[in-house]
């Protein structure tokens, strides 16, 4: 099974490029899924949204939990040609890079794609269900837009490929295409 990450930016439009590239390989005969930890997490949990932990002390507890989210999704799709999680490595890393106590916790680093948004592009996006952090202001906005690019900087032995969402009527299209080929060559290799 081949795994890889859609990482990015509030707003680049993650969740319908993953779906596009699930559908485009689907439609050629893989078996492709697509899975949130974040969102399995949060099912598991009685605070409305694990991003919650990040500030309240419960850090170690989020990447626990967060584990062996993925861990079992693993496990019970390893049927699967290719899994793909809309949101991992990086977006765990944008809590926690800073503190080497949990950072060396942290150990999984799946292929990623990164999707960057413009700061404005985030911004007019008001439908977050974590509004009252990560977008809570425009100052939020713009320290994670560039913490998320420093990191993907940082960690680029992780990083695939990059792409801009610019706009929300930009066509997602060519990018969709462009991350499905990318996986279709790393089958036709397997």
């Amino acid at each position: 099974m081949f795994e890889y990450v859609i990482e990015g930016h509030d707003g680049s439009a993650k969740t319908p490029i993953a779906g596009g590239i699930k559908n485009n390989l689907t439609a050629l005969g893989c078996q492709c899924e697509v899975f949130s930890p974040f969102h399995v997490a949060n099912s598991l949990i009685d605070e409305p949204d694990i991003y919650l932990y990040w500030k309240t002390g419960k850090e170690k507890a989020a990447i626990e939990l967060l584990q062996k989210v993925v861990h079992s999704i693993r496990v019970q799709n390893l049927h699967l040609d290719v899994l793909i999680f809309d949101r991992h490595w990086l977006t765990v890393l944008g809590e926690i890079d800073d503190r080497e106590d949990l950072r060396e916790l942290w150990v999984d680093f799946p292929p990623t794609f990164f999707i960057e948004a413009p700061v404005q592009k985030t911004l007019e996006c008001k439908r977050f269900s974590y509004e009252t952090f990560w977008t809570s202001s425009n100052k939020q906005v713009e320290y994670y837009y560039h913490r998320l690019l420093n990191l993907a900087q940082k960690y680029h032995q992780y990083i695939v490929d990059q792409f801009i969402v610019g706009t929300r009527t930009q066509p997602l299209g060519p990018i969709i295409d462009k991350i499905s080929q990318y996986i279709q060559h790393d089958l036709k290799k397997s």
